[in-house]
């Protein structure tokens, strides 16, 4: 799309010798329209009696030379009753990074000499466009949401407004509802949220737009472009399988607590097999924030499994929940084995809420050696039959099953020390 760019670059009017008045002003063009844009520039108090003022030169000044394209001025139109002067610039070639152009005018004033102006114009090198980042997340008739960023690619010369709208609000709903830009915040991300719709038909997932729409601008290069269309899919979830089971299927090594680099494992059971595509995710509520389990194994059978692997910092003390929410797509899909419905993934009476079996603690990692010792013998060595006794410090309590031992190098043999007490404690004794 080629945008005719018409910068006009004024001075305020005064009283005495316009070089008094002299001001500065930048104007922005775009490289597609720097072919045939107009500059204009005026001296607003430059006559006196019957006297008019005329540019007897210009310039462009500061064009850089090689790998930016050439630049000139084709035609200047001079308005000398008004002290004004219009450049058109001619230019060929292209550039990838902004420019920033002078233009000189020596103005030839009758009885009171000549009058230099000078004005600065930045060309960018992008054209005006909506910038649109990657969607996350999808749109589900059980009220799962997507999003994605927006912005715009050059700072405009005023607001733009971009309308928002959901091509089919039977199938999801747009919010806001409008984005609006300013020469100050054009270049953040704006967030555009669809939520799906929920209804009772048995119509599969549903493809539709959301439309994005920059018409209402005071800047008229962005109010001259095309509206964009970001695809939506809306996963149905009438008719097809139903959550009837929410297991947390793995336990902690030790105890009711898992530390760091242990796996929390979570089964999803549904009312019939289904097939899974993508990377769906079920969201874990760990203390006071969440974590995210990727889906691990599952497709075509009616039990999903989610894996998470316990970080350093995770810390829960009354036991890991999961909202009855807990299952986003993730550009994914869950949906009846071989079908087009899509399943109902809420887990409504199932979830789950501060389970105490499984609580978390990673806040100190896993626990750790931090001294061995051995009991001195009755004499200067151990004699025979003399128990050796070997006490290994932890840094936190430990709990113990079975029967470890500790190997011990006695003179060119090793031996084993059987675990005789302390579990429970940060101290065991063999």
């Amino acid at each position: 799309m080629l945008f005719l760019g018409v910068l006009a670059i004024l001075l305020a009017s005064v009283s005495a010798k316009p070089a008094a008045a002299q001001t500065i002003t930048t104007h922005a063009l775009h490289r597609s329209s720097l072919n045939g844009a107009t500059v204009v520039m005026s001296c607003g108090n430059c006559v006196w009696g019957s006297y008019a003022n005329q540019a007897s030169s210009y310039e462009i000044d500061g064009w850089p030379g090689s790998g930016a394209g050439s630049l000139s001025v084709t035609g200047a139109t001079h308005s000398s009753s008004q002290g004004r002067i219009t450049l058109t610039l001619g230019y060929t070639g292209t550039f990838s990074t902004d420019q920033r152009i002078r233009f000189r005018v020596n103005w030839q004033i009758p009885q009171s000499g000549n009058y230099e102006h000078t004005n600065y114009v930045t060309v960018f090198a992008a054209d005006p466009s909506l910038v649109v980042g990657s969607v996350t997340g999808t749109p589900t008739e059980g009220g799962g949401q997507a999003s994605f960023p927006v912005r715009l690619q050059t700072r405009p010369a005023g607001n733009v407004t971009v309308a928002v709208v959901s091509r089919d609000t039977g199938e999801g709903t747009v919010s806001p509802s409008s984005l609006t830009f300013t020469q100050g915040n054009w270049a953040t991300d704006k967030t555009v949220t669809v939520t799906g719709v929920d209804d009772s038909a048995a119509d599969g997932d549903v493809n539709y737009n959301v439309n994005l729409d920059p018409s209402s601008t005071a800047d008229t290069n962005y109010n001259g472009l095309d509206s964009v269309d970001v695809a939506m899919t809306t996963v149905d979830d009438d008719g097809g399988p139903t959550v009837n089971a929410v297991t947390i299927s793995s336990s902690p090594a030790s105890g009711d607590t898992y530390q760091l680099g242990e796996q929390i494992e979570v089964q999803i059971g549904f009312s019939q097999a289904v097939d899974v595509t993508g990377s769906p995710l079920l969201v874990l509520g760990v203390g006071s924030g969440t974590v995210q389990a990727a889906y691990a194994t599952g497709h075509g059978t009616a039990t999903l499994t989610f894996r998470y692997s316990v970080l350093a910092g995770d810390a829960d003390s009354d036991g890991i929940s999961i909202g009855t929410a807990a299952i986003g797509l993730n550009g994914g899909r869950v949906r009846v084995q071989g079908g087009v419905g899509g399943a109902n993934l809420s887990l409504g009476s199932h979830a789950i809420t501060n389970s105490s079996n499984h609580k978390v603690d990673a806040t100190q990692g896993p626990a750790g050696v931090s001294r061995l010792s051995v009991a001195q013998p009755h004499v200067a060595e151990f004699e025979r039959g003399e128990p050796i006794e070997v006490t290994v410090t932890f840094n936190k309590a430990v709990e113990v099953t079975g029967t470890p031992q500790v190997a011990l190098t006695i003179g060119t043999a090793t031996r084993q020390a059987n675990y005789a007490r302390g579990s429970g404690t940060a101290s065991l004794v063999f």
